[in-house]
This record gives C-alpha cells, sequence and structure tokens, in this order.
C-alpha cells in the first residue's frame, strides 16, 4: 500500500510540473519574444541574498523564430525537481504553508503557484516555483487556509549552466530551510531520501559544460 501511495504521489507530481510548465511556456510564445538569458554582474545591496551577491542574472525571454536553423546547436532542457513530504501520518496546511512561504520570500504569482525571484523582495528574474505535489498543483488563496496536501515541489526548467547552477543552489537551500519549518522529509524527483550523493548528481548534471551538451543535442 504504502509502495503504491509513493508511486501515484510520484506520477502525480510529475504530471503536475510538467504541465505547468508546458502551459507557461505555450502561454510565453503567445505574448512576448526577445533575446536570449544575459548574465551580467551587479552591485550589492541590502535585499540580495548573502551568498549570491557576486552575480546577477536578467533575464529575457527566447526569441522566437520563424525559421529554424538545422546548424543551431538546441540545448536540452530539463526539470530539476525537489519533493519536501509531510511526516506520516501528518499533512501540510494551507495555512502554515503559507507562513512558511512568506519566510522563504517566496511570492504568490503566475500560474496560481509561489515563486521565488532573484531578490528577496520579489523583483529580479524568476529562478523557481512551488506546487503542491497532488491535483490541481496550484493554490487558491481563497481556499487555501483550509487545503491539506501530503506534499510540496519545487522545481526549476534549466537554460544556461550558470543560471541552471545559481538557481539549484537556491532551490535547494530553500528546500532544507521549508523542510525544516514545515518538520517534512527532502525526497529527490523520484521520492527518494535527498542524500549528498544524490545532490552531486544533481550539480554534475546541471555543470555540463556547452560542449557536452552538443553532443548530447546532436546524437
Amino acid at each position: 500500500m504504502e509502495m503504491a501511495l509513493r508511486f501515484i504521489l510520484l506520477f502525480l507530481g510529475a504530471v503536475i510540473v510538467v504541465g505547468i510548465v508546458w502551459d507557461s511556456r505555450r502561454g510565453r510564445l503567445k505574448k512576448r519574444s526577445g533575446e536570449a538569458v544575459v548574465i551580467e554582474p551587479a552591485n550589492k545591496n541590502a535585499d540580495s541574498e548573502p551568498f549570491f551577491d557576486d552575480v546577477r542574472l536578467i533575464v529575457k525571454e527566447p526569441r522566437v523564430d520563424t525559421e529554424v536553423d538545422p546548424y543551431k546547436v538546441q540545448y536540452p532542457e530539463e526539470i530539476i525537481t525537489l519533493n519536501i513530504m509531510a511526516r506520516k501520518p501528518a499533512i501540510f496546511t494551507g495555512k502554515k504553508l503559507k507562513n512558511a512561504f512568506a519566510d522563504a520570500h517566496l511570492f504568490y504569482g503566475d500560474r496560481q503557484i509561489f515563486h521565488r525571484f532573484d531578490n528577496m523582495d520579489g523583483t529580479g528574474a524568476q529562478l523557481f516555483s512551488v506546487v503542491s505535489s497532488v491535483e490541481p498543483g496550484f493554490f487558491d488563496l481563497s481556499t487555501m487556509d483550509t487545503l491539506e496536501t501530503p506534499g510540496i515541489t519545487l522545481f526549476f526548467l534549466t537554460s544556461t549552466p550558470n543560471h541552471s547552477v545559481y538557481a539549484f543552489e537556491l532551490m535547494l537551500r530553500t528546500a532544507k530551510q521549508l523542510a525544516i519549518r514545515l518538520d517534512g522529509e527532502l525526497k529527490d524527483d523520484r521520492h527518494r531520501a535527498l542524500t549528498s550523493q544524490i545532490i552531486e548528481s544533481y550539480r554534475a548534471c546541471i555543470r555540463m559544460q556547452p560542449e557536452e551538451l552538443q553532443t548530447m543535442a546532436t546524437s
């Protein structure tokens, strides 16, 4: 029974995240066009995360081309996820989640889910997001105080290696903070206990050099 429940939660969580990402990307393609991700040094300020003062990311939407260049390398893009599950037989309540999200500088917004931005005041580039681990995944603020969920999922979509490393490290630190605050268990994308070895495997995958990505994209 326990294994069946874990499988169901894993399946539902993956479907929810993929659905939200796809819906978000489809909306962007309809509404916007622009430039690729640009990384620029930034001045330190009081609202910046202490460990990430040295770099600030300015993310601009990729331009939507009407013609595809067959010689242009399309880097693989992956969804990186972390899960926080309530300790049995407990659940997470919406009221407790709202307080924990506020302390972690997560802001309610697009797609009716919570997001972490580059700056703690909710400005700058959107780095990662948080959804409920079960359907429908999003949060309705009008009924959130009565919400009950067995877990939450933090995720982001990889783009450039440097951007992904930055987002992952902040997401990992936030997930640890939330797990302590909510008294939850930190899990990987397969709902396994998040060990140091798994964390390093995430980092190794995210930090792949462009040459390696090119090999994967053209193989």
